[in-house]
């Protein structure tokens, strides 16, 4: 298939899908009756895991992210230039889930692909519809309720701690969440919560630039439980 001639409308899924994933991947439709990633990274070894949201567009493969943050938003998951970049886990994590928190970061792209849902969830009807978000790390499916979505300046990117020094040192940053969040859902975060953090750009209301959506990790399980998406 041409991709040349395919471009001409830069908002057809199928278009989206190979700008997202390349020329590796053939296909819009591609299956996953699970996910392998001996496979994907038999395509990109950078690739840690998948992150899906039923009903929306997010899902998709998870990369470590390289030292600086320049390839992860100018290269596709085949490593061929792409606008839409790739969804990438903060290169501080060296690939594992993080202790507290787990940061992942892409594009808010006007096709709706990559990170736009996610700042969509500061409408509370999306957000409604949209409760919860998966994340498959090695072996296992992390399923996460969202609890909190924050506005935020890039240049200051509280948001996205990846380190604490201790409980005292969490309990404040969750403090400071919760003041600063936009949700309404009655969704606590107890002190030994582990959370997901999706950090995208926002463009709503100056000079914040920046937005991320936090949730609570609630359930643990098998990743080879996960059935056939598309």
């Amino acid at each position: 298939m041409d991709l040349a001639k395919d471009a001409v409308d830069p908002y057809d899924p199928a278009y989206i899908f190979r700008s997202i994933f390349g020329s590796k991947i053939k296909g819009h439709w591609q299956t996953w009756p699970s996910i392998d990633l001996d496979e994907l990274r038999a395509i990109n070894p950078d690739c840690v895991g998948w992150i899906h949201m039923d009903g929306s567009p997010i899902d998709y493969p998870v990369m470590k992210q390289r030292l600086g943050r320049g390839y992860n938003l100018t290269h596709n998951f085949s490593g061929e230039e792409s606008e839409h970049g790739q969804v990438a886990m903060d290169f501080a994590h060296g690939g594992c889930m993080g202790e507290r928190t787990t940061v992942l970061r892409a594009h808010h792209m006007k096709d709706w692909s990559m990170f736009k849902a996610i700042v969509s969830l500061d409408d509370s009807d999306y957000l409604a519809a949209h409760p919860t978000v998966e994340f498959i790390h090695e072996d296992t499916r992390y399923t996460a309720r969202w609890f909190a979505g924050l506005l935020f300046e890039s240049r200051d990117p509280w948001p996205e701690r990846v380190r604490f020094a201790d409980d005292a040192d969490f309990g404040a940053w969750l403090s400071r969440v919760e003041s600063a969040n936009r949700f309404s859902a009655d969704i606590p975060a107890p002190p030994d919560a582990r959370l997901l953090a999706c950090s995208t750009c926002a463009f709503e209301q100056e000079p914040n630039d920046a937005f991320a959506a936090l949730a609570v990790i609630e359930q643990e399980r098998p990743a080879c439980a996960i059935d056939d998406r598309r």
